[in-house]
């Protein structure tokens, strides 16, 4: 009888336990619309070795996807947009992004990203054409879209 009622204890210690409070994991928190402000630095390089560098903060609209994969658009104003895109892969509480990055022309892209404690992500990126000698350099912060 003792045992049984052992038994019975643990059972019930172990079904309470169970039932507290679960951490949910990263990529669950990030799946949805995003919205926030993305500041851009844009460092272009002459043929003649004289840089440029423009900065610029402009609108950003962030999806992420439950199958790890992300969308931006940068809207600069009513007629250019930037664009980006890729997968992410997430190990602990750092994602890594990697993808493509679309401004006038298409540009490998790497960043990461960060859901921070106050429910917003940071997200910082970097798209370089060499070809062009052009470097966009970007950071935002963005909400979940109401």
């Amino acid at each position: 009888m003792k045992f049984k009622s052992l038994f019975a204890f643990l059972a019930l210690a172990a079904s309470v336990v169970s039932c507290g409070k679960k951490e949910v994991a990263v990529s669950e928190k990030l799946v949805g619309n995003w919205t926030g402000t993305n500041n851009i630095a844009i460092t272009i390089t002459d043929s003649t070795g004289n840089t440029v560098i423009q900065e610029l903060s402009a609108p950003i609209d962030f999806e992420y996807l439950a199958d790890s994969t992300f969308t931006a658009v940068i809207t600069i104003n009513e007629s250019i947009t930037f664009k980006f895109g890729g997968i992410a892969e997430i190990t602990d509480s750092l994602v890594k992004l990697t993808g493509t990055y679309t401004a006038n022309s298409v540009m490998d892209m790497t960043g990461d990203l960060v859901y921070n404690e106050d429910k917003t992500i940071a997200i910082n990126y970097r798209a370089q054409n060499p070809e062009a000698n052009v470097i966009f350099n970007g950071n935002a912060i963005v909400s979940p879209k109401q």
